[in-house]
């Protein structure tokens, strides 16, 4: 047996903990939030108020571990603020 018996409902209630977090964060900012097992479901534009949430839930919830929480990728609000320099890039290209 990998895991000793019961870690699976430690490991349910620790996902339970975060996305109540979550819930509770948008609920209060009256930012609808659809939560799907894992998975947030929320306005694209609050992309990066979700990150934030679900950092500082698990930085709360799993306060006693070391949780490496660094960012994999572009959220959208990050990709909006890059995305015209693709378009520069590909223009700059093109007039050569």
């Amino acid at each position: 047996m990998i895991c000793s018996p019961g870690i699976g409902l430690d490991l349910m209630n620790i996902d339970a903990k975060i996305a109540e977090h979550v819930i509770a964060r948008f609920t209060q900012s009256d930012i609808p939030v659809l939560c799907i097992h894992d998975s947030f479901v929320v306005p694209i534009s609050k992309d990066g108020f979700l990150r934030t949430c679900m950092k500082e839930a698990i930085d709360k919830v799993l306060s006693d571990f070391k949780v490496n929480t660094k960012q994999v990728g572009l959220g959208y609000e990050q990709w909006q603020e890059v995305s015209h320099v693709d378009l520069i890039i590909s223009c700059h290209c093109v007039m050569r």
